[in-house]
């Protein structure tokens, strides 16, 4: 086994969120230490109470995790929030996650704290993420032209409801797939169904969603998952009027950035440039099989 790495999760939950979540405390080679959440996929409000119900459903509660609600509004600009994708709270058509106001769910959190161009993560607040980009430490990327390839395919979800059914010929409709084997895997397929039903309907995405989030985890956990990458200067536009929130890849070194400098000056991320689906799929499938041994759901 890999040694284990200690990280802090900040996230907007968000279906792919949640996943992340799950996978962030169910990976044996992952230690989370906590999580922070900011407005995003929807109100700061409802992505502190998403997290912690995803803590107490996927088995975070006896180690001890907490959330930390962050910010609720960009440094500059108007809020943004995605609706259409994640429902108006966030986690919208999930079944099975215990109560809004479930008197547990509100332990969890800590009270004493405080387009193809542009990516909506960065859009939400592109002048924290310039901040973030000029951090002196090492950043890493993953581009949603990576994270698009992770799709929960119809035999994916099928081996996530049911590991030990088989594959059938059956059409592609959601009657066709297995009854869930447990409680906890009915909750993961109502979220991938509605996050899918959220992508074909607005992205025209057919063979199923992707798992955006998932994959910071995989890469913290398992970076050889992804077999190629790239340090490049990255920037995000601020000042355009028609482009601000772009994310701007120096490929061709056109300002000269040296290697050695991580932060305002030099080449500051890693970019991720493929990933070996087949191997995510396995590791995330594994994660369900391992959370479904500690989930209170399933008690």
């Amino acid at each position: 086994m890999s040694d284990i790495k200690t990280i802090w999760l900040d996230v907007d939950p968000g279906h792919d969120d949640a996943t992340a979540i799950m996978l962030a405390i169910n990976l044996p080679n992952i230690h989370l230490l906590g999580i922070s959440t900011t407005h995003g996929n929807a109100s700061s409000y409802h992505t502190a109470i998403n997290a912690a119900r995803c803590i107490l459903a996927f088995g975070g509660a006896q180690l001890g995790i907490k959330v930390y609600p962050g910010a609720s509004k960009p440094l500059l600009l108007q809020a943004k929030h995605d609706p259409e994708i994640h429902g108006p709270d966030g986690l919208g058509g999930v079944e099975g996650l215990p109560a809004v106001d479930d008197s547990a769910v509100l332990a969890m959190i800590a009270k004493d704290e405080e387009g193809e161009t542009v990516q909506f993560n960065i859009l939400c607040d592109p002048h924290a993420a310039q901040i973030v980009l000029d951090a002196p430490v090492p950043a890493v990327m993953i581009p949603i032209n990576i994270t698009h390839t992770a799709i929960v395919t119809r035999d994916i979800h099928r081996r996530l409801l049911s590991p030990s059914s088989i594959p059938d010929s059956l059409p592609d409709t959601k009657s066709s797939l297995p009854a869930a084997s447990t409680p906890l895997r009915h909750t993961l397929s109502t979220l991938i169904s509605f996050f899918a039903d959220s992508y074909k309907s607005t992205f025209g995405f057919n063979d199923g969603p992707p798992l955006h989030d998932a994959l910071t985890i995989a890469y913290v956990a398992h970076p050889e998952l992804f077999t190629k990458t790239q340090r490049y200067r990255v920037d995000v536009e601020l000042s355009g009027v028609h482009t601000i929130g772009e994310t701007v890849v120096d490929v061709w070194d056109y300002r000269g950035c040296g290697d050695d400098s991580w932060a305002s000056d030099g080449k500051n991320c890693i970019v991720t440039q493929s990933l070996d689906v087949v191997k995510f799929f396995d590791i995330f499938l594994h994660c369900v099989s391992r959370c479904d041994t500690r989930s209170p759901l399933n008690k």
